[in-house]
Parts: structure tokens; C-alpha cells; sequence
């Protein structure tokens, strides 16, 4: 949703907003971001840059999948939030 949009407040700006945050769509929008920044990744000679590209990728894909199990109830007692810093620490998604 364009920024334009929430400023208005106009008719349903709320309802809109709400759906554009629902887990379902972050869900999405979060694999979604994880298999760009990885293709992109792929592209780039082996070094520092393509390592950081691959981390974040991962993260990526770990709040996703974090998220998703959030919201099916699968993971009860867990928190909604990945452990991004473990993922870091252990070089999660490097290739």
C-alpha cells in the first residue's frame, strides 16, 4: 500500500492496511523476498558480498517459516520472532 494511501485515512485505509500486515501475506512476501535476494546472490562471484546475500536470504526464510508456524498454532509456546542472531552466528545460508 502506497504511503499516499495510509496518510488519507480515507474509506477502508485501515481495512487495507490490516491485510497488506496479515501473517498470510508477510508469510508470502517474506518467501517471496528470500528467493529474490538468493537469485541475486547466484549472481554474484563468490566473496563477502554474495555470503551477506545468502545470510540475509535465509533470515528471510526463517521468519517466514517462523511466522507461518505462528499463525497454524504449530509451534505452541514459541516465540513469533526467528532466532536471527543464532542464524548469524552459525553462518545460516551460506553456500
Amino acid at each position: 500500500m502506497s504511503d499516499e494511501v495510509r496518510a488519507s485515512g480515507g474509506a477502508g485505509a485501515a481495512e487495507v492496511w490490516e491485510t497488506y500486515l496479515s501473517p498470510r501475506v508477510r508469510v508470502g512476501r517474506y518467501a517471496n523476498m528470500a528467493a529474490e535476494i538468493k537469485a541475486l546472490a547466484r549472481s554474484k562471484p563468490a566473496g563477502p558480498i554474495r555470503d551477506q546475500l545468502l545470510t540475509l536470504a535465509r533470515q528471510y526464510e526463517l521468519l517466514a517459516r517462523n511466522l507461518d508456524r505462528a499463525k497454524a498454532g504449530s509451534a505452541p509456546g514459541a516465540s513469533t520472532r526467528p532466532d536471527l542472531r543464532s542464524a548469524a552466528l552459525t553462518g545460516g545460508g551460506r553456500a
